[in-house]
């Protein structure tokens, strides 16, 4: 075997870094693996323990000492030497009985029980030749937890049949107690799944339960407005009856100890939709609708539009439902059939409720400003201030407001419209609110889009999201990953970079944590680490990584999505700094086109897109399909972003530099020239030496 240079026992290691439960298993699973392999190939241990187990330099745990393990095929024969260890050896070993793999799962856990507890077994040989223990009492005195104490008990087990039957079996009980979910050595109820699931999910919990609670309480008005008692005692019958289906599908015994996602909930109940036995129109619409919205809310975006396209088909004056799809094809980008249902509505707008058509209102200026109409929007969104609602529904105006004003490059204003947000807030919702929280989010994204970014304020308000959503999720809860990774972006931003690398790091655990490698808020904080790569010269890790991350991007909101673009466009910028230009352009040529027709060729993420291909181009020296499309979109950028904009700016740099390629030196010095009184160069220095570099090689060529 390997070399091991001053190795540790895992005992000792174990005392010397103070481990916990959590650490201890996390750091002997990979024995596990070690023992499991063993026994594919027909080999028995039969003396695990923690001196056979040694940690090398690197904290990586090896299994030692295969001297007296057997062949599964000999063990049974009478003259084999019985050599343990009696401390960790088998009741079987102890009694020189036929030893089996099941054996070394004894052991094992002998050895995880001294680990966790720093007790032995006390197996001992009593009369008529059996075996006692202490293992029950050392258990019940330990502080460790039920699932824990009963992973133990069933892996030490006194009869071979009673304990776990492979090293599989052992180490997928220890992975599903390290991710909180049930173990097979509890038994379980129908309480102890629902349990682990809200440990697990608080967040999701939350929304399931607010799930079917909402939709009993809407159902409990509309019974409440019927008249005939008959009816109503059916109908809540057959609620009733939908919503002990959906749940029994998450039984332990239909899902053979399987753990149930939110996802797989949701997705149960909506099955049941399609066997339920509910008659009436109007609430199985309701219903239809309600888990339809929020299949939206964990990302199931095709099955959430079926539900609601099915509870559209039940009720044609569902407006909710409209609304709810609205929502859903303007995230998605799906104009067209945004547009089938903005043109139903518009008909109907006389029937709606004043709420309705207050969200109506919003969903239009939010899909104007998107499409690049801002004045349009602006006008929806303010008619919609001038009526009276509720303080949440104010708020959200105010904030689509102030995002379209940002979007304008209208900073200070959007900032007095979250201000006033912010106080209302406040007034009617208090400090540690989640509404409160997203007003403060929103500021601070609007304060750094200034151009002078007013950064002790914006750090203020950082220090104060993240202050209040410890206070209000606790410190292993999704949205407070977000906010660390929002701050990680800023301290980024500021060349604080170690700092921002330890707020990534930080929101990137509580993503595993909560869900893993490959999911999408891990692919966020991920995005902002390969930046960090990039800034620290590391450009092969930093696209290595980015790359993961445009895969999960894919997978999570589909190829074509304009999140998926954008990170694309990052990927392709990555490729750019590789000197893999053709590699770029194979990305940014399709995205190109497809922005197009997505935002429109004035949208600010479709030119820059072609700020990146300008570069590309000039790298792979093609300098002609350069200039025809750098002056093609160049007064398209001026005229719609501004000519002190950033990508206006990096248009007419790329476009100047395919001129000099060409030495067309008089057409590169006008367009340069007047960037040097633009506040933008003013304030970046590294542009400024640029231009200026480029405006003496043209100068110098007259």
């Amino acid at each position: 075997m390997d070399y091991l240079q001053s190795p540790q026992s895992i005992s000792q290691y174990c005392l010397k870094h103070k481990l916990d439960a959590r650490q201890i298993i996390e750091l002997i699973i990979p024995i596990a693996d070690a023992v499991y392999y063993a026994h594919q190939q027909l080999i028995i241990h039969k003396d695990i323990k923690p001196n056979n187990i040694l940690l090398d330099t690197q904290g990586i745990p090896h299994l030692l000492d295969f001297g007296i393990s057997s062949i599964t095929d000999s063990i049974k024969d009478k003259n084999h030497l019985n050599i343990y260890t009696p401390d960790y050896a088998s009741p079987e070993q102890l009694l020189n009985q036929s030893v089996t793999i099941t054996s070394d799962v004894f052991s094992f856990c002998a050895t995880l029980l001294s680990l966790l507890t720093g007790e032995k077994t006390g197996l001992k040989v009593v009369k008529n030749n059996e075996v006692s223990s202490n293992i029950k009492e050392v258990l019940i005195k330990s502080t460790l937890d039920s699932d824990l104490k009963n992973i133990l008990d069933k892996g030490l087990a006194l009869s071979t049949a009673s304990r776990y039957q492979s090293m599989l079996e052992l180490k997928t009980d220890l992975l599903n107690w390290l991710q909180l979910k049930p173990v097979m050595a509890t038994k379980h109820t129908s309480f102890y799944v629902f349990r682990k699931f809200i440990t697990r999910n608080p967040l999701s919990s939350v929304l399931v339960s607010s799930l079917f609670f909402a939709v009993i309480l809407s159902l409990f008005f509309m019974f409440k407005q019927m008249h005939n008692a008959q009816q109503e005692a059916e109908k809540a019958q057959q609620v009733t009856n939908f919503l002990i289906e959906s749940i029994q599908a998450s039984d332990p015994d239909v899902t053979k100890g399987k753990d149930v996602s939110v996802k797989e909930f949701l997705t149960n109940a909506k099955l049941k939709i399609q066997e339920t036995t509910i008659l009436e129109p109007k609430l199985l619409s309701t219903i239809e609708k309600t888990i339809g919205s929020a299949l939206v809310k964990v990302g199931e975006y095709k099955e959430a539009e079926t539900l609601l396209l099915n509870a559209i088909k039940t009720n044609s004056n569902n407006y909710d439902a409209r609304l709810a799809l609205i929502q859903l094809y303007n995230e998605q980008k799906e104009y067209r059939k945004l547009d089938k249902q903005f043109s139903f509505l518009r008909t109907k707008e006389d029937n709606l409720s004043d709420t309705q058509k207050i969200l109506l209102h919003q969903l239009h200026a939010t899909q104007l400003y998107q499409q690049g109409h801002f004045s349009q929007a602006i006008e929806e969104i303010k008619s919609t201030l001038n009526k009276e609602m509720d303080a949440k529904l104010t708020i959200s105006s105010q904030l689509i407001y102030a995002k379209i004003l940002d979007e304008k490059g209208e900073s200070a204003e959007s900032t007095k419209i979250l201000e006033q947000a912010l106080a209302l807030s406040q007034k009617n919702f208090t400090e540690f609110s989640t509404i409160t929280l997203l007003v403060y989010q929103r500021l601070v994204n609007v304060l750094t889009n200034y151009d002078d970014i007013p950064y002790e304020r914006v750090f203020k308000l950082y220090d104060k999201i993240i202050k209040n959503e410890e206070t209000i999720y606790g410190s292993n809860h999704p949205q407070l990953a977000k906010a660390y990774l929002q701050y990680g972006f800023l301290l980024k931003i500021t060349n604080k970079i170690s700092k921002s690398k330890a707020f990534a790091q930080k929101a990137r655990e509580i993503a595993v944590n909560n869900f893993g490698e490959s999911h999408i808020l891990t692919a966020h904080v991920d995005l902002l680490l390969s930046q960090l790569l990039l800034i620290e010269n590391k450009k092969l890790q930093a696209t290595e990584k980015l790359e993961k991350v445009v895969k999960v991007y894919s997978k999570t909101y589909g190829d074509s999505h304009f999140e998926t673009n954008q990170v694309k466009t990052t990927l392709a910028f990555y490729y750019l700094i590789n000197e893999q230009a053709q590699k770029s352009l194979s990305l940014l040529l399709p995205l190109y086109e497809l922005q197009k027709q997505q935002m429109g060729e004035a949208n600010k993420a479709t030119l820059y897109v072609v700020v990146n291909i300008l570069k590309a181009y000039y790298q792979t020296k093609e300098y002609n399909k350069a200039i025809v499309l750098g002056e093609k979109v160049l007064p398209l950028s001026q005229d719609n972003l501004g000519k002190d904009f950033a990508i206006t700016v990096g248009i007419q740099v790329y476009l100047a530099q395919n001129y000099l390629a060409l030495e067309r030196n008089d057409d590169a010095y006008n367009l340069l020239k007047p960037l040097l009184k633009t506040n933008y160069i003013k304030n970046n220095s590294s542009y400024l030496q640029k231009i200026s570099a480029l405006l003496k090689q043209a100068h110098n060529s007259q």
